[in-house]
């Protein structure tokens, strides 16, 4: 048998090649999750497969699994399509969730965001019931009707859109919250004592 000199095979490309042979596998795998129609139990967790996969997931429509559950840890979910979908025992930590599609989420028990951005994401109809929120971006983010934001600590709401949001049940005291240029009106709920205008928010006209 013709060793690797006689075949004129560098050492280094038969290390690339082993390692191809090893990722192959994991790619296809990881394509036949997003494909769809794909029955798979779970949403495919993007830390177990590699970044440079895990970067699809921008985009991507994950509206054909009813649930959402995991740990996702600095994993990109810009622009990806959640809508009407129930989150359960999740938790997002230093994701990108930018622009996402989120109207009508259920954030059920156990569900986490912690220093996630969700700029411009579409949140509008949301129940945040079982969300703990710490450390969070929602500015310009579309709230419209949203409820249940409750556990919330450290976020960002400037320009956000909050109107018929109902936040009456939000823990005090209410501290390290941004509120400059968010949007408001007649049918937004605010907790107790708490004043929108000294808060930098601005009514609907």
């Amino acid at each position: 048998m013709a060793n690797r000199k006689e075949m004129g095979c560098a050492p280094s490309i038969v290390v690339r090649l082993t390692h191809l042979m090893k990722v192959i596998p994991v790619v296809l795998l990881s394509l036949f999750a997003l494909a769809p129609g794909s029955e798979a139990a779970a949403p495919l967790n993007p830390l177990e497969i590699p970044k440079y996969v895990r970067e699809w997931f921008s985009g991507h429509n994950f509206t054909g699994n009813p649930k959402v559950t995991g740990s996702y840890h600095q994993s990109r979910l810009n622009g990806t399509n959640f809508q009407g979908m129930k989150f359960t025992n999740a938790s997002f930590e230093q994701c990108d969730l930018a622009d996402a599609n989120m109207k009508g989420v259920v954030f059920g028990r156990g569900t986490k965001f912690y220093r996630c951005s969700l700029n411009g994401a579409d949140l509008a109809g949301a129940n945040f019931a079982g969300a703990h929120i710490n450390s969070v971006n929602f500015r310009g983010a579309d709230l419209r009707g949203a409820k249940n934001l409750v556990d919330v600590k450290r976020a960002n709401f400037q320009r956000a859109d909050l109107r018929g949001a109902d936040l009456s049940k939000m823990k005090q005291p209410m501290v390290d919250l941004e509120w400059d240029d968010a949007i408001y009106d007649a049918k937004t709920k605010f907790p107790a004592g708490f004043d929108p205008v000294k808060a930098g928010a601005k009514e609907a006209q």
